[in-house]
């Protein structure tokens, strides 16, 4: 649901006991296991982030194996849709006293890195 973009499937999953901090298979990358977070960050959707932020997705787990965090997610993705968004996600995410800015990943590197 997160991945195709659907919020309606995406809360009726969450209101069925989906956990939105569960790593799943990232088909596009060989990067590992990817929360649905990290998905709706590195596609630019701020509907997505704010829904899966709200229901209790943690921001600053990480989200693959090189260690980055939804953050990280957001600055690395591009615009390449209509209705993507990323400085609008990038705003969630720091309105969200969770994130840790200078979390670091891989190699130490935060999401200014990216």
């Amino acid at each position: 649901a997160v991945h195709a973009g659907s919020m309606e499937a995406a809360q009726l999953l969450i209101d069925r006991g989906a956990d939105v901090n569960m790593h799943v298979e990232e088909t596009m990358e060989d990067e590992g296991l990817t929360p649905p977070l990290m998905l709706a960050c590195l596609a630019g959707r701020p509907a997505m982030v704010s829904l899966l932020l709200a229901r209790g997705a943690d921001p600053v787990i990480y989200g693959d194996k090189l260690y980055r965090t939804a953050l990280a997610y957001a600055i690395a993705g591009k615009s390449t849709e209509d209705g993507t968004d990323h400085a609008a996600v990038i705003r969630l995410l720091l309105k969200d006293a969770r994130i840790a800015i200078n979390r670091q990943g891989y190699n130490g590197r935060t999401a200014l890195w990216n």
